[in-house]
């Protein structure tokens, strides 16, 4: 049950930092903040679940938190661009 879930919060996390870039506000920094952390936690339980599979859940967690990560400064940067 908690896969499922981790595979929906970082696709929403992922799309909602697209948006976040699209459009820079507040709201989407945190809702995209929220997600990231929320991705963390379930896949911070998955690992602890099944600890055989570490290796390829950090290259996984690390290409997914550079990926959003990179959106998300560029969207702090596009948002103090604007001001």
């Amino acid at each position: 049950m908690i896969l499922p879930l981790h595979v929906f919060i970082a696709l929403l996390s992922v799309i909602v930092s697209g948006l976040t870039y699209a459009r820079p506000a507040r709201k989407h920094f945190n809702v995209s903040y929220a997600l990231v952390a929320g991705t963390l936690l379930t896949g911070t339980i998955l690992v602890l679940q099944s600890p055989s599979h570490l290796g390829m859940a950090c290259m996984s967690g690390l290409v997914y938190l550079a990926f959003v990560g990179a959106m998300l400064v560029a969207a702090r940067a596009k948002a103090t661009e604007q001001l």
